[in-house]
């Protein structure tokens, strides 16, 4: 007996089979089918489907055999595989590959064996369609053909297996895809190119009220108002024309139309798909009203909210602000004090209001930067000098520590000014008494980076993945114990994503590190308006060099000029020689007491209305000392604070320039229009600014309207919020005046930058200080009085005053 050999590619064919999902599997009647008729056909005692196992032959359809398999090395059928056609033996006894076999010696005795062998789309032969017979036989070439026709009919079956998995593992897809589409919430409408409706969900007909029957094989146009409908179907043909989409692969806002002709906002995001030959486009559509009124409602709310709550802080706080600087005269020192608490609770109260509407405009997208090349080290000393009386009166040090490398950033330096006060008195607040805040400023990969790390308990890790979400905080007590409204890092987050960069932290039991990046300037990009010949000159008088130096910078890098005087007497000389349009004073100097120096300068009549800022440690003292202030611009404690620094100066400068103005050719007094629903808002500005002009009040749109056509005004200060309107529709009036008179905006909400334009100023409502308002009013009163010239250009000349 002939064992039959292994083909050369039996570990593929095995797999080929394995494949087939056949073996060891229950009878099946499409096999069953064509082995009965092979049985018929031929008139043989047994017909069956083979199948060649590693080391057995399987049954999957047998006619006149009990047996399941056989062992592979006694087949006929492991013979077959090994040939590409049929493979016959018309008598075993006379064959000695098979005399000897116990198929031939014993049951089921065989004489003759004819069979097709059975091959996967594969090419790989795996069974045999084979025909038993118990005595001699030859098969003609009319049979062997049937045979094999046959046994084609097998294969067929073989792919008809596979075909079926992919037929129904297709119509589950379909059938997946088809409940996706029919329960979206979205409406899903496909058209051809010619914008003929093909389909159209469920929740399309819900959303325009047309059934899927009302729409489908009709133009997608009639889901359109006027004039998108006329326009549609030409846009269509432009675009397989041009093959240039506006549209495809975006979302948008866009307008429908109901059944019952009503129109409503919605979004739509169209795509594009190609099947053989056949185009066509998808569209997905959200009815949005009710996200668009909910938005409305919610921007009714923050507008009423903003003018209900910065209306009142404004004549709060700015009235407050008035008597804490002398307006009333000198107060007994516990009035002060309580004024104090008063004053300092208003700002804090105007600090939360600023936050909550601040991440209002962060979330709808309406936060506005004011880019421009920054350098990072100077405004970073400055948050540091600013934050440095709020840490100790916690314990708390903060300084620069390493060595800070200069560093530029493309940013909003006012924004970057509110990122490093939030993270500076944050740190402040969570680090034990007696323990430092050190930041740092570095360089890295064309990146700023700049880190403040605390000594506090760290970031609990239940509490890690929230730390910038808003109203968040680690420990709801913390509200209690350190204060804040847990807004200040999700704003800290947006405005520095909001600049293009990104922000992060480290946290450890020993203390955690907040950091932001920034990309860096080149080290030669320019920053920074330098004084140039017009630009307004300072003294600054003050013997420490370092602090001298520091306000030097401050002042140049806002656009003055500024020279040094080191003592009492070094300034006399400096002002008997120069012009100077304000002075810095700390008051105490080596040769001669701050106060005393005021005293002399006010007594000199060339000297008598300069401007005089102090800047000392000893600020609250000497304005006690000289009874309420009210001969000093302002009184600022060190250290210094640049943004009030530079608000008052441009105060102050404006003020002397009208008075200066006014002397050389005195108009008449100026004429201010208050439109302003809230009368103490106005009471406290109309007293604020009582020395530049005379003020008009009008509560209302009534009364404004009655006012403008009775006087002519040099400026128009315009609430938008008035009881019987808004104050946008005034402003046609306003500007019909001859001249048009110049208009502050000063309301409880922002003007977007595209608005602003029309204004001369645009000032927010608790947001805007005493010093910045009456700076504004001053700054624009002067633009409207007729210029005066001066030689302000000479070099710097010492003389005397005495």
């Amino acid at each position: 007996m002939q064992v039959p050999p292994m083909p050369p590619d039996e570990a593929q064919r095995q797999e080929a089979l394995r494949t087939l999902d056949l073996l060891d599997t229950p009878p099946e009647e499409r096999f069953d089918r064509i082995t009965r008729i092979a049985r018929r056909l031929f008139d043989v005692p047994i017909a069956l489907v083979s199948l060649i196992d590693h080391d057995r032959q399987w049954f999957k359809s047998r006619q006149g055999l009990d047996a399941t398999e056989t062992p592979r090395d006694i087949s006929f059928c492991g013979h077959t595989i090994l040939a590409p056609d049929i493979f016959e033996v018309p008598d075993a006894f006379d064959d000695p590959r098979f005399a000897d076999n116990p198929l031939v010696a014993g049951p089921p005795n065989i004489r003759f064996y004819a069979a097709a062998p059975l091959s996967t789309q594969d090419g790989y032969r795996v069974g045999t369609l084979c025909l038993i017979g118990c005595a001699p036989r030859r098969l003609d070439a009319e049979e062997r053909a049937l045979l094999r026709d046959l046994g084609n009919l097998v294969q067929g079956e073989f792919g008809r297996t596979r075909l079926e998995e992919a037929i129904g593992a297709l119509r589950g897809h379909e059938e997946r895809l088809r409940a996706i589409v029919n329960t979206a919430n979205d409406g899903i409408i496909t058209i051809g190119e010619g914008g003929i409706v093909e389909s159209f969900n469920p929740a399309g007909a819900t959303i325009f009220g047309y059934e899927p029957a009302e729409v489908i094989g009709r133009n997608v146009n009639m889901l359109m108002p006027e004039p998108f409908r006329s326009e549609h179907d030409g846009y269509i043909r432009r675009l397989i024309r041009t093959r240039v989409p506006h549209v495809i692969g975006t979302g948008r806002e866009v307008v429908g139309r109901r059944k019952d002709g009503t129109e409503f906002p919605m979004d739509l995001s169209v795509s594009e798909s190609v099947l053989g030959e056949h185009r066509f486009f998808t569209g997905i559509v959200r009815d949005i009203s009710a996200r668009k009124e909910a938005e409305r409602i919610k921007k009714e709310f923050i507008s009423t909210i903003s003018h209900e709550l910065r209306t009142p802080l404004t004549s709060i706080r700015g009235s407050l602000g008035l008597i804490a600087g002398g307006l009333a005269g000198a107060l007994p020192p516990q009035a002060a004090r309580l004024i104090d608490v008063a004053h300092r609770n208003s700002e804090r109260l105007v600090r939360l209001i600023n936050d909550i509407l601040d991440i209002d405009k962060v979330e709808s997208g309406k936060m506005n930067f004011a880019f421009g090349a920054q350098p990072l080290l100077p405004l970073i000393r400055q948050a540091i000098e600013a934050n440095r009386a709020y840490a100790e009166e916690l314990g708390v040090k903060i300084e620069l520590t390493g060595d800070p490398t200069e560093a530029s950033v493309y940013a909003d330096p006012d924004r970057l000014a509110q990122v490093l006060a939030n993270l500076l008195s944050n740190a402040a607040k969570f680090s034990p008494p007696g323990s430092t805040v050190e930041v740092s400023l570095e360089r890295c990969k064309g990146s700023a980076r700049v880190s403040v790390r605390d000594r506090g308990p760290g970031v609990p890790d239940t509490f890690r993945e929230r730390i910038f979400e808003k109203f968040s905080q680690a420990d709801a007590s913390n509200t209690r114990q350190k204060g804040g409204s847990g807004l200040g890092l999700a704003i800290t987050r947006s405005l520095i994503e909001g600049m293009g960069g990104r922000i992060g932290y480290d946290s450890s039991s020993s203390g955690a590190c907040f950091w932001f990046e920034l990309a860096a300037l080149p080290h030669n990009e320019p920053f920074g308006d330098k004084g140039g010949e017009d630009a307004s000159r300072i003294l600054i008088c003050e013997d420490d060099p370092d602090a001298a130096a520091l306000i030097r910078y401050m002042l140049e890098e806002a656009g003055y000029r500024a020279d040094i005087a080191v003592d009492a007497e070094h300034a006399r000389r400096m002002l008997a020689g120069n012009h100077y349009d304000a002075m810095t004073l700390d008051i105490a100097l080596p040769d001669q007491d701050g106060i005393a120096l005021i005293r002399e300068l006010r007594d000199i009549e060339a000297l008598h209305h300069l401007p005089i800022v102090v800047v000392s440690a000893r600020a609250d003292e000497g304005k006690a000392r000289l009874g309420g202030g009210m001969a000093v611009a302002d009184w600022l404690q060190k250290p210094i604070d640049q943004q009030r620094l530079l608000r008052v100066l441009r105060s102050s400068v404006s003020t002397d320039a009208i008075r200066e103005r006014q002397a050389d050719s005195p108009p008449a007094r100026q004429r201010i229009l208050h439109i302003e629903d809230d009368a103490d808002v106005f009471s406290f500005i109309s007293e604020l600014a009582k020395d530049l002009a005379d003020f008009d009040h009008a509560p209302d749109l009534d009364t404004a309207h009655r006012k403008l056509a009775e006087h002519v005004y040099d400026l128009v200060i315009l609430d938008f919020a008035l009881p019987d309107g808004s104050g946008w529709e005034l402003l046609p009036l306003i500007s019909a005046q001859t001249p048009p008179p110049r208009i502050v905006v000063f309301s409880a909400s922002d003007v977007s930058q595209y608005d602003a334009q029309h204004f001369a100023a645009c000032l927010v409502k608790s947001n805007t200080d005493n010093a910045r308002l009456l700076g504004t009013l001053q700054a624009q009163i002067l633009q409207s009085l007729p210029s005066v010239t001066r030689n302000e250009h000479e070099e710097p000349q010492e003389d005397s005053l005495r």
